[in-house]
């Protein structure tokens, strides 16, 4: 459950970038945790947050982050345990908006 309370953070927009990348590298530790399928869901929305702040704060490696995160949240969306379930419609959900950051990226850096 720590995880999920860094998470929270990690995607709160009224924190500091720096808070962010904080949080998500804290909740990344906190989920090792986590029984499985839940740890793999947390990952992937904890990288899915860590990833724009490390664009912004130049450090990491954004694009691994946001891979990483698509392939857990594909699984995410096909996991017997979720199907038909709101977690598998959020995995979904997260995994296009996923989408859209990486394309904000990418148009940032090109400019």
């Amino acid at each position: 459950m720590r995880a999920v309370r860094f998470l929270r953070t990690a995607a709160d927009d009224r924190v500091s970038r720096l808070d962010a990348y904080n949080a998500a590298v804290s909740g990344l530790a906190a989920n090792r945790d986590c029984p499985e399928p839940r740890r793999s869901v947390n990952e992937a929305y904890l990288r899915a947050m860590r990833a724009p702040a490390e664009f912004a704060l130049h450090i990491g490696d954004w694009n691994a982050d946001l891979s990483r995160s698509d392939a857990l949240l594909d699984a995410c969306a096909g996991t017997r345990e979720f199907h038909a379930t709101a977690v598998a419609r959020d995995c979904a959900k997260q995994r296009r908006f996923n989408d859209i950051v990486r394309k904000r990226i990418v148009q940032g850096t090109t400019q």
